[in-house]
């Protein structure tokens, strides 16, 4: 039964990056929003968007995409926030913290170079811990007192038909630290990314 209860799962996360690697495959961005030229610098009195990512691919790409879409050229810097939890299963020496912190901000540096692409201005914010909530706050409120304008993204997988069991295999992450920002008066906002199932 438990192997039978693991294989389920893990055919369950299969099926969802699937989709959303099928829905987000590459950057559905409009063609005169891709440009050639170099962007300029950050200007940190301009409007922001901060955004929550963890790995690069579809639910970061799709956040990045609906926030210049939607609020349509408002956001003049993109400033993209990861951290890489160090957590007991995958801690096997000072190497692994190493890894960790390169296939970050490998990731981070990827989200930049798609900022560029965009012609929008760009730059990561990083940490390693093994609290992602904890740190995640406290890389926000740097960034805020940072950045005069800024409000935070993230994105979030939400169901067609969501059943009880999808909450508790999908961390809620972007809600916690949506929580925690709020409370320290800062502005959050949790995009939604469609998944059918």
């Amino acid at each position: 039964m438990l192997v039978l209860l693991c294989m389920s799962i893990r055919r369950h996360y299969w099926t969802v990056a699937k989709q959303l690697s099928r829905l987000y495959s590459g950057p559905h961005f409009p063609k005169q929003m891709v440009r050639s030229a170099t962007p300029d610098e950050l200007d940190a009195s301009k409007p922001t968007a901060a955004v929550l990512v963890a790995a690069f691919g579809g639910l970061g790409i799709h956040t990045v995409q609906k926030i210049l879409t939607t609020f349509n050229g408002y956001y003049k810097n993109l400033v993209f926030i990861s951290v890489g939890v160090v957590d007991s299963g995958g801690f096997k020496g000072a190497d692994s913290i190493v890894n960790l912190q390169e296939n970050t901000e490998a990731t981070l540096c990827r989200f930049v170079e798609l900022a560029h692409r965009l012609g929008v201005p760009a730059a990561y914010r990083m940490a390693i811990g093994t609290d992602a909530v904890a740190e995640a706050e406290r890389i926000c409120l740097q960034v805020a007192g940072e950045f005069s304008e800024v409000t935070f993204f993230s994105g979030k997988i939400i169901f067609q038909r969501e059943r009880w069991y999808q909450r508790l295999l999908h961390n809620e992450t972007g809600l916690s630290i949506q929580k925690r920002l709020q409370w320290a008066g800062l502005t959050m906002v949790v995009l939604p990314a469609r998944v059918l199932g």
